[in-house]
């Protein structure tokens, strides 16, 4: 073997081991290691730049009225969260205390835990701090109360929930789940968005993100119904 042979395979080992260091540590900093608290407290959170993601492939996002969200869904809850939520690679996992029941298929009750997996992901590599949500969902914010249009987490047939699966729930739809008389609906350019121009300061107490005025519309038109709906 040439001396330059042996250099190119002993570079190429190195490289290899660094990629493979690099992605065990970016799973093991993304499956739950941390809590969402953690990151409050080691990082300035509000200066995350917001990212949308327009792919909603778990997500009934043409839901146009509250009959059919309320057709699809499993689970109609008024929740408190709480302030122990766990990172995940491509969302964050909200326990959450239920206060009311109105609609379930798994026999729950007020007072029961379940899990939300929100569809958010939060990058805290250095220079790359950023918050990611799909379609405008925006995070429950800790110890406030919500009104909640919920659904299993898709499985194919055949295969049976595991006991932290079946207390575990998905948003029927990003933008029309979520309920809250303390938070508003926020509307943004996505002009603003595209240029890195939104920060998580300036959406954190939002109750979801819009990008077309005639979707925060149909938000503000639903949300009344739910409010006279469900008290």
């Amino acid at each position: 073997m040439t001396r330059n042979t042996k250099i190119y395979f002993l570079t190429l080992f190195i490289f290899i081991s660094a990629t493979i260091g690099y992605a065990l540590a970016t799973k093991h900093s993304f499956t739950g290691e941390y809590h969402l608290r953690q990151i409050k407290k080691q990082y300035h959170l509000d200066h995350f730049i917001y990212s949308d993601d327009e792919d909603s492939l778990y997500f009934d996002d043409s839901i146009n009225t509250l009959d059919e969200l309320e057709k699809h869904s499993d689970l109609i809850v008024k929740v408190q969260s709480f302030n122990n939520s766990e990172l995940f690679l491509n969302s964050v996992k909200t326990p959450v205390k239920i206060l009311d029941v109105y609609k379930t298929k798994d026999h729950l009750e007020k007072g029961d835990l379940i899990y939300i997996q929100e569809p958010v992901s939060i990058s805290y590599q250095k220079g790359m701090e950023n918050m990611t949500s799909i379609r405008g969902y925006v995070l429950m914010n800790d110890h406030q109360e919500y009104l909640l249009f919920l659904k299993h987490l898709d499985k194919v047939k055949g295969y049976k929930y595991k006991k932290s699966e079946e207390m575990t729930y998905i948003p029927v739809s990003t933008r029309f789940s979520k309920y809250c008389k303390e938070e508003s609906p926020l509307f943004i350019e996505s002009k603003r968005i595209e240029e890195g121009e939104i920060h998580y300061r300036d959406f954190k107490d939002a109750s979801a993100i819009f990008i077309k005025s005639d979707e925060l519309k149909q938000y503000q038109s639903i949300s009344l119904l739910v409010y006279d709906k469900y008290q």
